[in-house]
């Protein structure tokens, strides 16, 4: 049986949503990280120079929802955000 990586989004990349990415990458055997979003842009400066090559970056969650290249997300934003991202999230 072929193992395939899960492509993973992560919406938002503060604190928590960057301690997401790292737990993404450190399970490179299931997981890749293909896609990141946040509203500010600047978060993207956390990325390495590598990261910023291979992983999409987004400031709209839609976009990023719709990217063919994201097989699940993972929704790192404040709790009250929570409810209308996994709404357009599940819609695609």
């Amino acid at each position: 049986m072929e193992n395939k990586q899960v492509r993973f989004a992560v919406i938002g990349i503060g604190s928590m949503g960057f301690a997401h990415v790292g737990n993404i990458l450190r399970n490179s055997e299931y997981c890749a990280l293909t896609a990141v979003c946040d509203i500010n842009p600047a978060m993207f400066d956390k990325l390495s120079a590598e990261q910023k090559q291979t992983v999409k970056c987004y400031t709209n969650a839609e976009e990023c929802f719709a990217d063919e290249n994201v097989d699940a997300v993972l929704i790192a934003t404040p709790h009250y955000f929570h409810v209308p991202l996994v709404i357009q999230a599940m819609q695609h």
